[in-house]
């Protein structure tokens, strides 16, 4: 049996692209945590099957637009459609608590106006976010435990972008690596020694040299 699922939600890149979403995936063992919230991203969890409302736990690698900009829609799709009751614990790297309460304030008139059409049905504590800005470490370091799964972050090369990070999960003895946006990097080597499963990033150059 295996000890966890990973579900790649969004592989596409910040240019557009008609059939994949913004980078985003899933982990699912006794709760899930979700890596990332590109475009797209909640729609395409509701196609692989995982509820929103199961999702209590937000990881981000880094702050480019397309890792991030699905959460509005994550948040209100979690709360008026599946009915959460949980706050979000969102994780990131420095500067994630500036992009959350940027999205978050830009949601309040939406909030008051749902509250007051649906009353007591919709419980606001659900469109709370719990921030932790996590420090980026040379090696993996201990982030957060959810449900059965572990979760732990460290730096990658992501210049110049910095912070970014990368995020090993495990459970019952088996782990997954999440490299994020980096090049090859030792930090990346080293936390992923030993990993059933690595999700890494991979460039096209020509595409990116034709743009």
């Amino acid at each position: 049996m295996a000890q966890f699922e990973v579900i790649l939600i969004g592989t596409g890149t910040p240019l557009p692209s008609n059939d994949r979403c913004g980078g985003s995936n899933v982990v699912l063992g006794s709760e899930a945590v979700l890596i990332d919230c590109g475009w797209g991203a909640s729609r395409k969890l509701m196609t692989s099957g995982v509820t929103l409302d199961r999702i209590n736990h937000l990881f981000f690698t880094h702050l480019h637009s397309d890792h991030i900009t699905d959460l509005p829609d994550f948040l209100m799709m979690r709360w008026t459609a599946f009915g959460s009751k949980q706050p979000l614990h969102i994780y990131g790297p420095e500067g994630t608590r500036e992009v959350v309460a940027g999205f978050r304030s830009g949601l309040n008139p939406d909030v008051r106006y749902r509250i007051d059409h649906h009353g007591d049905k919709l419980d606001p504590h659900a469109m709370d976010c719990i921030v932790h800005e996590i420090p980026a470490t040379p090696d993996a370091t201990f982030v957060a435990t959810v449900g059965d799964l572990t979760v732990s972050a460290f730096e990658v090369d992501h210049e110049p972008v910095k912070p970014a990070l990368g995020f090993r999960v495990e459970r019952a003895g088996a782990s997954v690596v999440f490299s994020g946006d980096t090049k090859r990097c030792d930090t990346l080597v080293r936390a992923a020694k030993g990993a059933d499963v690595l999700v890494s990033e991979a460039l096209h150059i020509g595409m990116m040299n034709a743009r």
